[in-house]
């Protein structure tokens, strides 16, 4: 096939040129479109063109009015110029012509579009102080705080027509109704039904605005107290102020809170173009729209994890839990992230810091592991720092919690085991020739408590009469020695359930003979309630005396449980026996369970169906 080559065109004459600029302005496309017929009918050495909107809409395909529209936008961008013309007509008459337009030179349009749009940017985010501090007073007082803007002449009382609004040359219209409080002549403007504030006493900002689609003066309440020099003095959250350095690059500030003596706390923002400080101070100010911030903000993490320890969760979490996050503060945090500044912690940073410690964490490196450390010591750690920024949030010390949107490690917990029906069996004709642990071991097997809440469990707790127990405290080991008795786990931990008439008669039967406040006490020390490593390593002992495999403490709570489901108990009351936090918990807990009982479930409504379908028909029997 034979191709025909294009004919070699002017690049002068058929072509106009569209500066890449133009992409930077936001345009839409119809101002894209009207920019570019201007373009092309443009006299190359003058930079003007005089097109009228009926020719520049045939060409686009526009109406006049949407031209015009479109024209008056590309204007208010500095991309073009207008100015009017004027025709003599033959009978020399004097007449309006087209419009006379001058294409701008595309590099100072983009500048002053740039500032434009930082000026916009900071009287909007002014606006929306405004509308927060108004909110505040509002909810404070329970009236509305807004003034109504009235003339400043002697004698004019309260009623009048308002005070002119800027943009109206003069022309008294009415701001939207929410904007009006009343003025007093004689003494000085007031807010209704709060005598005790007035203007003079209020740092004020005035700012053109709109609100409801109405042209209004915005008052920025800076100072809620008659007479207090010092909150007079401070400048809203929010507000802030662009400038060019030296060096060349644009710094952007803003006012994020205030300190004790009312002195702003800001933060910047620098960037090599006054685009991308624009878009930066954007996200800024998006983030710290509604903060107010403390001057604690700069505390660093190490000082503010230490503080948390000691101020907030002392008296609020077990012994045990306490030393483990002292020791991941010290071993793991601080040796990282220790002189951090709350305020400068990202997530990104955050997600360095647990793929680093998940490498390099282990304090004290062994021939198994090295220095990795393991993926429940990360997430300990994970959720440690959560709780910790959490708070810092809701004490206005940072904007938000960095550890949101972090990735960790996985739960990769050791495989549940349980005692089938023939070992439970095995494991109970080994506990009935152990008088002294027999009790204790068919106590758990028939009530699924955690080692620390058997060990525990005091005859105060035991109700005889009805056959429940009370389950209100837990015993761990003490670092250094000694034991912690405390309460459950969690909250619903302590719980009240029954017991099996068989467990019943047996505590019944136990507690006649009783010589301790404790149901189970320590063998040698009776004033002492059972040590949790004795009764593990008496576990041990039994399951290798009847031949069984070595499952852990815990696993008696999985098989009590694993039995309870498939004996029929439902995972709602078993969930209030095992003290978890809610029902969903243990379904997927015990998966495995349910997957086995949806089977016979299918199993039997399959057969149900069968019978049904097939009664009668002897063709298919």
């Amino acid at each position: 096939m034979k191709f025909t080559r294009y004919p070699k065109r002017d690049a002068i004459r058929d072509y106009f040129p569209l500066p890449n600029e133009i992409f930077s302005f936001g345009l839409s496309t119809g101002e894209i479109a009207v920019y570019a017929y201007l373009m092309y009918c443009e006299d190359r050495k003058t930079f003007q063109c005089h097109p009228s909107y009926k020719t520049i809409g045939n060409a686009v395909g526009m109406s006049k009015n949407t031209v015009k529209k479109y024209v008056d936008s590309l204007i208010e961008k500095q991309l073009i110029t207008a100015e009017p013309t004027s025709v003599i007509t033959q009978k020399g008459e004097k007449r309006n012509g087209n419009l006379r337009y001058t294409i701008r030179q595309i590099a100072e349009a983009l500048e002053q579009y740039y500032e434009q749009q930082l000026i916009r940017l900071h009287e909007e985010n002014r606006r929306q102080v405004a509308l927060k501090k108004l909110a505040e007073f509002d909810r404070k007082h329970g009236k509305s705080a807004v003034l109504r803007l009235v003339r400043k002449q002697a004698g004019e009382s309260e009623g009048l027509p308002c005070f002119p609004l800027a943009g109206h040359s003069g022309r008294q219209r009415r701001p939207h109704k929410a904007l009006y409080g009343f003025c007093n002549p004689v003494t000085k403007p007031q807010f209704r039904g709060c005598s005790n504030f007035n203007l003079a006493d209020l740092g004020v900002a005035n700012f053109t605005a709109n609100l409801a689609g109405y042209s209004a003066m915005y008052v920025v309440l800076c100072c809620t107290a008659k007479g207090s020099d010092t909150m007079a003095k401070r400048r809203p959250s929010g507000d802030g102020m662009v400038r060019k350095r030296e060096d060349g690059r644009w710094e952007g500030r803003i006012v994020v809170g205030h300190k004790k003596n009312g002195d702003p706390i800001h933060r910047y923002v620098l960037a090599r173009t006054q685009k991308e400080l624009i878009v930066k101070l954007h996200d800024c100010i998006e983030m710290y729209r509604d903060a107010d911030l403390t001057e604690d903000s700069n505390m660093m993490l190490g000082e503010w994890l230490d503080r948390w320890i000691n101020e907030y969760m002392i008296f609020t979490i077990r012994e045990s839990t306490l030393d483990s996050y002292k020791a991941m503060i010290k071993n793991q945090i601080k040796p990282y992230l220790g002189d951090r500044p709350l305020s400068a912690l990202t997530t990104q940073e955050l997600q360095k810091f647990y793929n680093t410690v998940k490498k390099k964490g282990r304090v004290n490196p062994d021939k198994l592991h090295g220095t990795e450390l393991a993926d429940s010591m990360v997430r300990g750690i994970h959720m440690m720092l959560h709780e910790a920024l959490d708070m810092a949030v809701f004490l206005r010390l940072i904007v938000k919690n960095p550890t949101v949107g972090t990735t960790i490690p996985k739960n990769n917990y050791p495989p549940k085991q349980i005692l089938n029906d023939e070992q439970l069996e095995r494991f109970m004709q080994r506990i009935r020739q152990d008088e002294r642990w027999y009790d204790f071991f068919y106590t758990e097997l028939t009530t699924g408590l955690r080692r620390g809440e058997i060990c525990g469990l005091k005859w105060e707790d035991f109700d005889a009469e009805n056959g429940k127990l009370k389950v209100r405290r837990s015993v761990a080991k003490r670092k250094g020695g000694g034991l912690n008795i405390g309460e459950t786990k969690t909250e619903t931990g302590t719980r009240t359930i029954v017991l099996p008439p068989s467990t019943a008669e047996l505590l019944r039967k136990r507690k006649e003979t009783a010589v301790s406040e404790w149901i189970f006490p320590n063998i040698y020390e009776p004033e002492k309630p059972m040590h949790p490593d004795y009764a593990y390593h008496r576990l041990k002992t039994l399951l290798k005396q009847a031949e069984l495999p070595l499952i852990r403490f815990h696993d008696l709570r999985h098989t009590f449980a694993t039995h309870a489901l498939a004996g029929g108990v439902d995972a709602k009351t078993l969930s209030g026996i095992l003290g978890h936090t809610n029902a969903s918990f243990t379904l997927d807990t015990y998966t495995h369970v349910t997957t086995d009982m949806q089977r016979n479930a299918s199993a039997i409504v399959g057969s149900f169906m069968d019978e049904i379908m097939f009664e009668g028909d002897d063709t298919n029997r």
